[in-house]
């Protein structure tokens, strides 16, 4: 389920997994670096790098949704290798949309961009995915 604002819940839970847990965590940091991306395509004075920014965080947000989702899935047949593998794809996707806004807002990331692509990098290590 998401919030009102379109992005999914990303409050930890009693009895959430670490799996859920760390999947939570990363969309969190994805959602900061979209919003970062948001004021600077308020600022962008060229339309079609602003359509492509707000095109890039609607992506995240979409494929946030997807990545704990999957989580969730995964966490209920953990020893699924269809279900880790749905999981791994969600998080690539993710980090792929993820680098690709990063390089649409600027060649040179604002350190709150750099910080959330860094830590959201560091969740998806710790989340369990099998990357392949």
């Amino acid at each position: 389920a998401g919030g009102a604002d379109g992005w999914p819940d990303t409050t930890i839970r009693p009895g959430d997994t670490d799996l859920i847990r760390a999947a939570k965590e990363e969309v969190a940091h994805a959602r900061a670096l979209a919003k970062e991306a948001e004021l600077l395509a308020a600022a962008e004075s060229d339309p079609d790098k602003k359509r492509k920014i707000l095109a890039g965080v609607e992506a995240i947000r979409n494929d946030s949704h997807d990545l704990i989702a999957k989580a969730y899935e995964l966490s209920d047949d953990p020893f699924n290798y269809g279900k880790k593998r749905a999981f791994g794809k969600a998080q690539r996707q993710l980090a792929t949309d993820v680098a690709s806004l990063v390089s649409l807002t600027t060649p040179s990331p604002s350190p709150a961009m750099q910080a959330a692509l860094r830590n959201m990098q560091q969740a998806a290590g710790r989340s369990g995915g099998d990357g392949g």
